[in-house]
């Protein structure tokens, strides 16, 4: 069973809050999952889940997501359609919403977000609410243990945008499967950033970050999705950590044992 703290709101806040809804596609990530929907749960209205027919138990752990709104399922895992399934769990946030435009957090299982981000969605939203904007987080690769991020040359860059209203009229007509935006084709180019970070667990081990070279080489060997290839995802060169600062840290509690062992 999954447990979480209810979040208490102030009247202020009640006032101006925006209906928020959880959206993530997820592939085999019962070692994620269930702690990933437990630092979520306190912050949004609902959860969307896409199951990319795993084969483990993770879609028994997402059946158990308090205030799930929708569970879909795909009944194989044929291809890599990493747009087809976001498109698909969007629209079916938008279905199943209470209101007309949700705002929706876009999430991998293998993600946390700082803590003081999650506890001003209410005002960012508010405040933003109708125009149109994908709001982007600094992306935060954990390297080595929970409490560092890989921060030289292109690693301190990295920005996902992950929060956003969804519209009656929106298209996904991307050419491509992979490496694209969350959002929708209409304001995938209008584009806040925010100073918050969300940390990526999957890049704390080594022998991880080489497991992801080579899926990443294996389903698309000629580099045609992203020209810069995959072998940098590993690639020690140059490495400059940081310590995550008290202002941005997030709840460690909510990290798998996996990734606090050292390796």
């Amino acid at each position: 069973m999954l447990y979480f703290q209810k979040l208490e709101h102030s009247e202020d806040e009640k006032d101006m809050k925006q209906e928020i809804l959880c959206v993530m596609c997820f592939y085999n990530e019962e070692k994620n999952l269930a702690s990933c929907i437990r630092h979520l749960a306190p912050f949004v209205d609902g959860f969307v889940l896409l199951d990319d027919a795993s084969t483990d138990k993770s879609a028994e752990i997402a059946s158990r997501t308090p205030r799930l709104r929708r569970l879909i399922r795909n009944e194989s895992k044929d291809s890599w359609r990493e747009r087809t399934n976001r498109e698909r769990v969007l629209r079916a946030a938008l279905e199943c919403a209470e209101t007309e435009e949700p705002w929706v957090l876009c999430v991998d299982a293998d993600e946390r977000f700082e803590t003081r981000f999650l506890k001003d969605l209410p005002k960012i939203t508010a405040a933003r609410a109708g125009e149109g904007k994908v709001l982007h987080l600094h992306t935060r690769e954990l390297w080595g243990d929970i409490h560092h991020y890989r921060s030289d040359g292109i690693w301190n860059g990295k920005l996902k945008g992950c929060l956003f209203q969804l519209s009656k009229e929106m298209t996904f007509d991307y050419e491509q499967e992979h490496h694209i935006p969350w959002a929708y084709r209409e304001i995938a180019h209008s584009q806040e950033v925010l100073d918050y970070n969300f940390y990526h667990l999957k890049m704390v081990h080594e022998a991880d970050r080489k497991g992801r070279v080579k899926l990443y080489n294996t389903l698309d060997p000629e580099h045609r999705m992203q020209a810069i290839g995959y072998d940098y995802l590993a690639d020690p060169t140059g490495l400059l950590r940081t310590r995550i600062p008290f202002s941005h840290r997030y709840r460690t509690r909510f990290v798998p044992k996996y990734y606090k062992r050292k390796k």
